[in-house]
């Protein structure tokens, strides 16, 4: 899972994922740093619960998903603006060092800009894979809809299901539809 809250004050805190490593639970949080807790079922449903939390409580709408018109012209104006001192340049009709400085910060204007651009784009792509996951999940993992509606279902409370939101983590959205696709079929 990609950190939604990377712009936020308590982004340090979200869980991008966890794996399980010699009775281990080790949970993955931003800027590479992990928590390690002793493994239980119980401390896994918690991950996973937090994990779910994370995805309902992110909405598209979110300003971290909005890319602004400045950002946009920024990036093609910084590339448009190497292209064209670099142009001068090469022909010598412009002196080399204001040539080189623009072409440099236009470079940089220009892959900065479009950087944060495509972070954003996916950043909104794994949400909306997440968010279908969510919708899913039932099915993913073999449950019935009339069983949803029973009473007298059976309690998996020492069960993990096989789909969850950290074993789709390196899933693709193009995969997790396909699969979603051939559970449907099946049922």
């Amino acid at each position: 899972m990609k950190n939604y809250e990377m712009f936020r004050s308590d982004s340090k805190r979200f869980i991008k994922g966890y794996k399980i490593k010699n009775g281990e639970l080790i949970i993955k949080l931003p800027l590479f740093k992990k928590k390690v807790y002793p493994y239980s079922i119980q401390n896994e449903k918690v991950m996973l619960e937090i994990m779910r939390i994370q995805v309902l409580t992110t909405r598209e709408s979110d300003k971290i998903f909005k890319t602004t018109w400045l950002q946009r012209y920024w990036s093609v104006y910084g590339f448009i603006l190497t292209g064209i001192f670099g142009a001068r340049l090469a022909t010598g009709s412009i002196n080399e060092t204001v040539g080189t400085v623009n072409v440099t910060l236009g470079g940089i204007l220009g892959t900065i800009n479009l950087s944060i651009v495509l972070l954003k784009k996916a950043l909104l792509r794994d949400l909306k894979k997440n968010e279908f996951f969510l919708e899913h999940e039932d099915l993913l993992n073999g449950k019935k809809e009339e069983d949803l509606y029973s009473m007298n279902l059976p309690s998996n409370d020492d069960e993990i299901p096989e789909y969850n939101l950290n074993s789709i983590n390196k899933m693709s959205f193009r995969k997790l539809k396909k699969l979603v696709r051939e559970k449907q079929k099946r049922s």
